[in-house]
């Protein structure tokens, strides 16, 4: 489960923001730990797991089943004109992956992907470094509602290729991250009011199980996501 909230930003751990591959931006007094190279995190349950390698996600098919005595084998097949599958499986590169490496590569990959805050919780500086919005007090009702007002909670993306004319509306010291309102497909978020629109629920169609919820003028926000670690790819065919 993984949760955040305005109130306890600073506390995380931001280190992998300076790698630009799109984890959370370093925020400014937060606790920072250093990491060279492809290490197991160094505290909590994410010691005893393996660091979630770039190249090892292409591997991760299917939903996680728990532990195994073994590595699972996973069959590469070389691409190649003329090859019969015989052929095909006899010259198929066998690797093996552990299903907590496995485990690991979803949960960053679930991150940096659907990790969400609200517009106005952190605030960049003219000097770039970001901090801790202490007088957010949570969005209105009618912002609550666009997915304008929400964004991933990373090291922007989309927003590196934005033209000038598309940032001149923006606000640099707000708007420093992607916005959910861009995400591609279109439609892949769905957002509701509950509890007679005193709760705002986010939920991603693109990773089923993820679940975002917000009260609209407190600073309670939060994340979970409950689910077998499979993305929906079919998801653009079904909208």
């Amino acid at each position: 489960m993984e949760t955040a909230s305005p109130s306890n930003l600073a506390g995380v751990d931001q280190s992998r923001g300076r790698n630009g591959r799109g984890e959370p931006p370093a925020v400014a007094g937060a606790r920072v730990r250093q990491r060279a190279g492809p290490q197991p995190r160094s505290s909590g349950l994410a010691a005893h797991l393996p660091y979630a390698a770039e190249a090892r996600l292409p591997l991760r098919s299917g939903p996680l089943l728990g532990p195994h005595p073994r590595p699972r084998r996973r069959l590469l097949h070389r691409a190649g004109p003329e090859r019969g599958p015989a052929r095909a499986t006899k010259d198929s590169l066998q690797v093996q992956i552990k299903e907590e490496t496995r485990l690991v590569s979803v949960i960053d990959q679930i991150d940096k992907a659907v990790a969400v805050i609200p517009r106005g919780a952190l605030f960049k500086t003219p000097f770039g470094p970001i901090h801790v919005n202490r007088t957010f007090e949570g969005l209105s009702l009618s912002e609550a509602k666009k997915l304008s007002s929400y964004f991933h909670f990373r090291e922007p993306v989309e927003l590196k290729n934005k033209t000038l004319l598309e940032k001149a509306d923006l606000d640099p010291s707000l708007d420093f991250m992607d916005s959910l309102e861009h995400d591609i497909p279109k439609g892949s978020w769905s957002i509701q009011m509950e509890r007679g629109n005193t709760l705002v629920v986010l939920r991603s169609l693109l990773w089923p199980g993820l679940t975002f919820f917000h009260a609209p003028r407190t600073k309670n926000c939060g994340y979970i996501y409950v689910g077998t670690g499979e993305k929906n790819i079919d998801l653009p065919f079904m909208l």
